[in-house]
């Protein structure tokens, strides 16, 4: 990892810190302020990494900052549910996509991966 990703890392533990400090004190303020902040300096440690593959991380970082909406939107006084639903989900996708641009499993079909998620769904329900 970079200097600069390591900064990063450290920031978004003081954060993730704060926040569970937020939590346990009921102090929504400071939890509007650090849950983000966390998640914002988390997509700097992926922007400052030095990566084997651009694509994959662009594809990281996109999830990443889909999971940032949904925090926002679930964290807002409004009713803002199936917003931050949909955003986990598509992050969720686009962490699939980034996983698949990983060299090695390239050319080969989700069900031959035998560690992947797809292959334990594909074992219990026959498919």
């Amino acid at each position: 990892m970079t200097t600069g990703a390591w900064t990063a890392l450290a920031v978004a533990t003081a954060f993730a810190l704060a926040n569970w400090y937020s939590r346990l004190r009921h102090d929504r303020t400071l939890q509007y302020v650090t849950k983000p902040a966390a998640l914002v300096a988390l997509v700097a440690v992926a922007v400052l990494l030095d990566p084997a593959d651009p694509t994959r991380r662009a594809w990281f970082v996109a999830a990443l900052i889909c999971g940032l909406a949904g925090d926002v939107f679930l964290m807002l006084p409004s009713d803002r549910f199936v917003a931050g639903l949909a955003s986990f989900l598509v992050g969720h996708v686009l962490y699939v996509a980034g996983f698949m641009t990983d060299p090695r499993r390239r050319g080969r079909s989700p069900s031959r991966w035998p560690s992947s998620p797809w292959w334990s769904v594909r074992s219990r329900c026959a498919c």
